[in-house]
């Protein structure tokens, strides 16, 4: 039907497919971000000897010792992953609004 109205073949993706995915994508995208701190477990055995995820790698070095390092990484994810939460939710109340 778009292309009847003149439209060339990318721009309904464009336009109306992408508009529509990307709600779905950024939920999909956090709710892995999330999942991944909850499978550490599953990180740490299936991780090859090259492999380092970062909860690893923090896991690695409390075991050398506390360092402030430790707490400053934590405070980044914990910050990082509120603040996706909290601009999804933005975001999604806005658009009910609008």
């Amino acid at each position: 039907a778009s292309s009847v109205l003149g439209a060339t073949p990318v721009q309904p993706f464009f336009k109306v497919t992408l508009p529509l995915m990307f709600p779905t994508a950024i939920t999909t995208a956090l709710l892995v971000f999330i999942l991944s701190f909850d499978d550490f477990v599953l990180s740490y055995f299936c991780a090859g000897s090259t492999a380092q995820t970062l909860s690893l790698y923090i896991l690695s070095m409390i075991r050398s010792g506390i360092s402030p390092v430790i707490n400053a990484l934590s405070a980044i994810l914990l910050t990082l992953s509120s603040l996706l939460v909290l601009t999804f939710f933005s975001i999604k109340t806005r658009k009910r609004i609008l």
